[in-house]
């Protein structure tokens, strides 16, 4: 029942009744009928459904309308069916109504729709609930579909590959198929624990004659807790389905970033820190805590390890203690010791290896002259004149 159907209904009923029985008073039909045209105005007389772009040369025409038909006032040439390119000339059709008058079969009285044939349809019809007409002229290009159902979609890609964890949107493309009248567009969210795919959408947009092999996915909040979304898709036409190809997966596959820290050769380090006033100046254990910032959400379960050199003029340690998914605090622990004042700045490289974002992606690598370093590179300064 359709939406102006139950407003209609409900109409009828509360008309008829009259102190406790069901009689049908003057005005029962009368008051109904005319909200309903106003009703009616919002949702239209229109055909609701017609299979013209999937039928094929054996097939029936089927058109659906939002509200019946009054078949009573159907007159000669309200519905004909003739050959585009001799439109005054009608085929041998029948015409089929069902028994609500809300769907319509149009199929040859005799043999078959023509192969590769165009034929035009006129129709003309009269609502039975209110005074709206359909007065319309359609054309129906008879298809010879082939069967795909062996066949599977190819090339599925994206249009921007790179892909992070707040992508909201992505452009899928994939190979045309030959003989494929649309495409349905099926996913599956690991962020919503879906275990089976789920129709998003379809396309069944033609350009130049062929259906486009294009699809507008949003993504937003799917991929931000290193998630990923299958994709699958299925091409159709008047004889079935093709079969489905290997899921296609959208995951963040762009590399973490951090803030690299202040007075930074690119040539030199990620990040330079001036320990002179730690080494020189003081016998006692210090702590120098730096923190690391990041572009984007990190595992921080992921084990991290760091490498520091043995040979420096006091014991050095650290301790790695990540703040939030995006900041991680190294604090450097510098033993008791004697001085280097004066002497030349000792440069003491100490890397970090491990990072991973929450999608599992990794650094790049830093390369510092001839060599490329895992991780991230931290240049301490200490003792002597830093020349930064």
């Amino acid at each position: 029942m359709s939406a102006v159907d139950a407003v209609l209904g409900g109409l009828l009923y509360s008309g008829m009744q009259s102190e406790g029985t069901l009689g049908v008073s003057s005005n029962a039909v009368i008051l109904p009928r005319m909200i309903y045209e106003v009703v009616q105005t919002a949702f239209g007389f229109v055909i609701s459904s017609d299979n013209r772009s999937v039928a094929g040369k054996n097939d029936t025409l089927k058109f659906g309308f939002s509200e019946p038909v009054n078949v009573s006032l159907l007159r000669n040439g309200d519905l004909s069916v003739s050959k585009t390119e001799a439109s005054t000339v009608s085929v041998a059709v029948d015409f089929v109504w069902d028994s609500l008058n809300k769907n319509l079969a149009i199929a040859p009285a005799f043999g078959e729709w023509e192969s590769g044939q165009s034929y035009t349809i006129h129709i003309k019809l009269h609502s039975l609930l209110s005074s709206k007409i359909i007065d319309t002229t359609l054309v129906f290009l008879v298809k010879e579909f082939s069967d795909i159902s062996k066949d599977f979609v190819r090339g599925i890609k994206l249009d921007n590959p790179a892909v992070n964890y707040n992508t909201y949107s992505v452009t899928l493309r994939w190979n045309e198929m030959k003989n494929a009248e649309a495409y349905e567009i099926y996913t599956k969210s690991s962020s919503r624990f879906e275990t089976i795919y789920s129709l998003t959408g379809e396309v069944t947009t033609k350009t130049n004659g062929k259906t486009d092999t294009a699809f507008f996915l949003q993504t937003y909040n799917l991929l931000i807790n290193g998630d990923s979304v299958l994709v699958l898709i299925a091409a159709r036409n008047g004889k079935g389905k093709s079969s489905f190809g290997e899921p296609f997966a959208i995951k963040d596959n762009v590399p973490p970033q951090f803030t690299e820290g202040p007075y930074i050769n690119p040539d030199t380090a990620n990040y330079v820190i001036n320990a002179t006033t730690y080494f020189n100046g003081t016998v006692n254990e210090s702590i120098l805590p730096t923190d690391i910032n990041f572009n984007e959400p990190m595992d921080t379960s992921a084990v991290l390890s760091i490498n520091i050199p043995t040979l420096t003029p006091r014991p050095l340690k650290a301790e790695l203690k990540w703040q939030s998914t995006t900041s991680l605090r190294i604090s450097f622990g510098i033993g008791a010791g004697t001085l280097n004042e004066g002497k030349e700045i000792l440069k003491i490289p100490v890397t970090v290896s491990g990072f991973k974002d929450i999608a599992g992606n990794k650094f790049t690598g830093t390369t510092v002259g001839t060599k490329t370093w895992e991780g991230l590179l931290i240049l301490i300064y200490a003792d002597g004149v830093p020349q930064l």
